[in-house]
């Protein structure tokens, strides 16, 4: 293969480093060969349309060789007697300029290398010769690539402004969906509206609303066990569990939490919880279990770490206030 390589390399340079159809016949016409198209009858082929005195002389060829059949076959050969060498494009098949370029260079091979003719037409029927005529076409197109940046720019104008638009399209894509793309704090309201409600969260019926103080049964909302601090029946909460409900004195402990009266429940003394509620009931009408399913009666002492309702809370006191 290097020796393809050796003769592509020469020709090329012959060829003022430019393959173009008229060069390729300049270098066959310099060597003594013709260049005769045939075909054109059943073709219609338009940038060959007019026939050539070379082209007479390669109909009149075929005739006498009586390789018409041959001819009607292949693409393209190449042959050459004692009086004539011509290489022959088959018009018939309908080839594009770029095809033509590649027929020309395969047969330019064949005579390159000295092929034996076989019937007057070089490398017929010999997959050797025709190897070596095809490694020399390939080596005559890997030299046209260009070799700098700028004829690489200038021969790959139309693949670079493609991929170039195609580039620009992807950006913009992923642009507009990062704009699209919703913040963090839309990401967590909408997760955190579909919690479910608890008995503390919504009332049983439309008329009744719940305190404002207690609008959630939540960590921060629910009020913990009383402490015991000072005589007097009041006692605090831990400090930040919540708002005192309405009512309550804002005397602040040393802890900074307000004091409320105290509410003192015997361990015998009955109280509501619900299935899944986190809250004790005072009463069994409350508004947060009056209706619902699977609400407990038990004694106070089982209640465990629940915490009391502030809309029992602050009814017990109202009831209790003189």
């Amino acid at each position: 293969m290097y020796l393809q390589k050796k003769y592509a390399l020469s020709v090329f340079a012959e060829l003022d480093h430019q393959i173009s159809h008229q060069s390729l016949k300049r270098y066959l016409a310099r060597h003594g060969w013709k260049l005769c198209y045939y075909g054109r009858e059943s073709s219609h082929c338009k940038h060959l349309s007019q026939k050539t005195s070379d082209d007479t002389i390669g109909e009149q060829i075929i005739r006498v060789a009586d390789i018409e059949n041959y001819a009607r076959s292949v693409p393209s050969f190449t042959y050459q007697s004692k009086d004539n060498r011509a290489v022959f494009i088959n018009l018939a098949r309908k080839p594009s300029s770029t095809k033509i370029q590649r027929l020309l260079l395969h047969e330019i091979g064949h005579i390159k290398n000295e092929h034996e003719s076989i019937d007057c037409i070089l490398g017929k029927g010999n997959y050797y010769l025709e190897k070596e005529a095809n490694s020399f076409m390939h080596y005559m197109l890997q030299e046209q690539r260009p070799h700098s940046m700028k004829e690489f720019i200038t021969f790959h104008k139309v693949k670079i402004s493609f991929i170039s638009v195609l580039i620009l399209v992807l950006c913009c894509l992923s642009g507009f969906q990062f704009l699209q793309r919703p913040a963090s704090d839309d990401i967590l309201t909408s997760g955190t509206s579909s919690w479910e409600h608890t008995e503390n969260d919504v009332p049983t019926t439309a008329n009744q609303t719940p305190p404002e103080h207690n609008s959630a049964d939540t960590p921060e909302n629910t009020l913990p066990p009383a402490i015991k601090i000072s005589p007097g029946n009041q006692y605090t909460y831990a400090a930040g569990s919540g708002v005192p409900p309405s009512g309550s004195p804002s005397t602040v402990s040393p802890s900074s939490a307000p004091i409320v009266h105290s509410i003192q429940l015997d361990d015998t003394t009955i109280v509501y919880v619900a299935k899944t509620g986190r809250v004790y009931h005072l009463f069994a009408d409350c508004s947060y279990i009056k209706g619902h399913d699977g609400v407990t009666e038990l004694p106070y002492a089982y209640v465990g770490n629940k915490s009391l309702c502030n809309t029992c809370q602050k009814k017990f006191l109202e009831q209790q206030a003189p």
